[in-house]
């Protein structure tokens, strides 16, 4: 899967269906779009209420640090220049979402944390 610009908007990213969910609201099954569309060419009855499209969003960038300044600026009318510590906690909130180069890292982190309190 290609990478966005930041900047793009939903609009500008082509999405295609990964899967498709059933219709009705009791059945939680869901069907691969490549069997989908096996099925309708072979058996379209098989997919017929298969009509529900799932989608698989864009890898996320983080902000680049004119992006994240600015907006720091705007929202909180500070300066992340002389206050470091916003940036940082800018970044570190990147990588809570999965945002970022570390965030596999820090998601990893948080998983061996998890495990060590099971142990």
């Amino acid at each position: 899967m290609t990478t966005q610009a930041s900047s793009a908007s939903p609009l500008d990213i082509p999405v295609m269906p990964v899967a498709w969910l059933h219709d009705q609201p009791e059945r939680y099954d869901v069907v691969h779009d490549e069997a989908r569309a096996l099925w309708l060419k072979a058996w379209p009855k098989q997919v017929e209420h298969y009509t529900i499209p799932l989608y698989r969003h864009a890898e996320r960038q983080p902000l680049s640090t004119e992006a994240a300044c600015a907006l720091l600026k705007d929202a909180l009318g500070i300066d992340p220049m002389l206050d470091g510590n916003m940036l940082k906690m800018l970044r570190a909130v990147e990588r809570a979402h999965g945002i970022g180069h570390n965030a596999e890292l820090a998601r990893w982190l948080r998983n061996e944390k998890v495990c060590a309190c099971w142990n």
